[in-house]
């Protein structure tokens, strides 16, 4: 495709995470990029438009841009390109018609609430010959792209096991709704939160496959410690159905010769919510981690540090060596969207340039194929389970 072509996008479920990608959108209308349409089952939310357009201009007429069915949207929208941001159950319904009608698709994680969803949603992305991203995010922070090109430029030597952890204190999305009713979310925090650490740990070492899968999944709640949280929206509900785990923890042998440890909880007892990394080779360590000082959600005043342990000799002495890599000090690096507008400018130049996006929807199957093993280990007692 031309690099100077007009594309027109949509945006599928803008309401609450789709805000990002309005923005991200937005943020290429120099470069022949229009957001053309929005769909959303309500309406209501269109002030969620109407902030995106804060400091562009005003918002467009609702007449032909907004969309309440999806249906009405991909016969009649004429997008080019489509983020899809809605409940993981229907991931693979739209994103199998949105493919079809011809669309590249922006696709939210995880794949889908089912692997045979996302295995669905990488077959109709083949059969169209369009371009499937996949929106994760963290991929494309500054600590990621410090730690791949660590990993590029042999700063761990044999790379021998990595670990990564997204941990709340309060983090259930409320009961009563999808996020915690297992057969419209495929699970709890094991395929919420897990998808990004997979992401990022498969990521810097260019996509290994898992030889065979540990797990284990919690679900016990204690009297007075319901864990709820600022996240998913709506009202609490302490009668609202919940059959998915609170916290998994997932061990993991990959082809790779590299051992990966896994845990993601949405109701754990720890001070503060925490996501970090640690990647440890013979060279060296690197230890990335975020941490919200506070427990309302907001991703703005996340911390990001990353530090490098290693030693070397100088003189007949061995040195110890700390090197400490701040992102969120340096305005030049600070990403308070936490990569989540940078997606959309990778996709727009695979588009152009016919190749495939840096994540894809080839990733998110791999990912969910390590999570299907885990849920599936975690049913038999943690018993290893081949992806």
């Amino acid at each position: 495709m031309a690099a100077g072509s007009n594309l027109k996008v949509g945006v599928i479920g803008y309401g609450g995470i789709g805000k990002f990608h309005l923005q991200g959108w937005l943020n290429l209308r120099d470069e022949g990029v229009t957001l053309g349409a929005v769909c959303d089952a309500d309406p209501s939310k269109w002030s969620v438009v109407e902030e995106a357009y804060r400091g562009i201009g005003p918002a467009p007429a609702k007449e032909g841009f907004l969309y309440t069915s999806v249906d009405d949207f991909v016969q009649n929208s004429g997008c080019d390109i489509v983020s899809i941001c809605l409940p993981n159950f229907l991931h693979e319904p739209v994103g199998v018609k949105c493919f079809d009608k011809g669309m590249h698709v922006l696709m939210e994680k995880p794949a889908a609430n089912t692997l045979a969803g996302a295995q669905n949603i990488v077959a109709a992305c083949k059969r169209s010959g369009k371009v499937g991203a996949a929106q994760l995010n963290n991929n494309y922070t500054p600590t990621y792209e410090l730690a791949e090109g660590m990993v590029d430029d042999g700063a761990f030597g044999e790379l021998q096991s990595v670990s990564g952890w997204w941990v709340r204190r309060n983090g259930i999305p409320f009961y009563g709704q999808w996020f915690g009713i297992k057969e419209k979310s495929g699970g709890g925090p094991g395929i919420d939160l897990m998808p990004h650490v997979l992401g990022w740990l498969l990521g810097v070492m260019d996509w290994p496959k898992a030889k065979w899968v540990s797990a284990r999944a919690f679900d016990k709640a204690e009297p007075g410690a319901p864990g709820y949280g600022p996240y998913g929206g709506g009202s609490k509900n302490p009668g609202g159905k919940f059959d998915v785990e609170r916290r998994m923890q997932s061990y993991a042998q990959l082809e790779n010769g590299v051992t990966m440890n896994l845990e993601a909880a949405w109701a754990m007892h720890i001070d503060q919510e925490r996501m970090g990394f640690r990647l440890v080779g013979s060279k060296g360590t690197l230890a990335v981690e975020r941490v919200w000082p506070i427990n309302d959600g907001d991703d703005a005043k996340a911390i990001d540090t990353a530090t490098y342990y290693t030693t070397r000799e100088k003189a007949g002495r061995p040195w110890t060596i700390n090197k400490s890599f701040n992102p969120d000090t340096d305005p030049s690096t600070r990403d308070a969207f936490m990569g989540r507008t940078k997606t959309q400018p990778e996709m727009l130049a695979a588009i152009r340039a016919g190749r495939a996006p840096k994540t894809s929807v080839d990733h998110l199957l791999a990912i969910q194929e390590v999570i299907e093993a885990s849920y599936n280990s975690a049913a038999a007692g943690g018993e290893p389970v081949k992806p």
